[in-house]
C-alpha cells in the first residue's frame, strides 16, 4: 500500500514546477505521511532491523521537537505553512477566531502563545509528543541528548497548554525515576 501512495506520490511530484510553494508544501508534507505509514509497518525481524525502526523514530522525533521548538521562538503564526501545518482560507487570523480550536495564552488576543500541530489542537500535538518520547529516549543513547530532548519535551508540552500532556509527562518522568533509583543511578535514601 504505501508502495502505490509513494509512486503516486512522485507523479504528482513531477507536476510540480507549475504550481506554487504551497503546493509543493502539501506534496513534501504528504510524503511524510506516507514514510510515517511505511515506518507503522516496518517489519521487525532482527536487531538490525530494529535498530533501523528506532533510528528512523527518533529522526522523526527531532523534526516533530523542531517544529514545536520554532513555534516557541518564533511564534506559531510565523511557522505556520497554509494548508499544510495551518489550515486557513486568507490570513493566519482565521485560525485564531474559531471556537475552541487555539486560545491564546495572553491577554493579547492578537498574539498566539500556545503551540499546536497541523490540526491547530494543542492537546493533539502535546499528547503525540509524550506518547513518543520513551521510544526516542530509548533510541537515543547519548545521555546528554537524552536528557536535552527531555526538557524540551517539557517546554513544548507547556506550551501546548495540554493538561493532558502535562499529566502524561509527569507519568513518564516518574517511571524514568523509579527505573533510576532501581538501577541504582539515584541513591534510595536521601540524606
Amino acid at each position: 500500500m504505501a508502495f502505490f501512495a509513494a509512486v503516486s506520490w512522485l507523479f504528482n511530484m513531477l507536476e510540480l514546477p507549475r504550481y506554487s510553494f504551497g503546493i509543493t508544501a502539501q506534496m513534501i508534507f504528504n510524503l511524510t505521511a506516507i514514510l510515517a505509514l511505511s515506518i507503522a509497518f516496518y517489519p521487525i525481524k532482527s536487531a538490525a532491523s530494529l535498530a533501523t525502526f528506532l533510528k528512523a523514530f527518533k529522526l522523526g522525533y527531532y523534526a516533530i521537537i523542531l517544529y514545536g521548538a520554532l513555534q516557541v521562538v518564533f511564534g506559531a503564526e510565523t511557522v505556520a505553512i497554509k494548508n499544510v501545518t495551518a489550515t486557513y482560507a486568507v490570513s493566519f487570523s482565521e485560525i485564531l477566531e474559531r471556537y475552541n480550536v487555539l486560545q491564546s495564552l495572553s491577554d493579547d488576543t492578537n498574539v498566539v502563545s500556545k503551540i499546536f500541530s497541523t490540526y491547530q489542537n494543542g492537546n493533539l500535538f502535546g499528547i503525540a509528543i509524550v506518547l513518543c518520547l520513551p521510544v526516542a529516549l530509548t533510541a537515543e543513547k547519548n545521555l546528554v541528548i537524552r536528557l536535552g530532548m527531555f526538557g524540551l519535551t517539557g517546554v513544548i508540552c507547556i506550551f501546548t497548554a495540554s493538561a493532558g500532556a502535562m499529566v502524561g509527562l509527569s507519568v513518564v518522568m516518574f517511571f524514568y525515576i523509579l527505573q533510576a533509583i532501581r538501577l541504582g543511578k539515584i541513591p534510595r535514601e536521601i540524606g
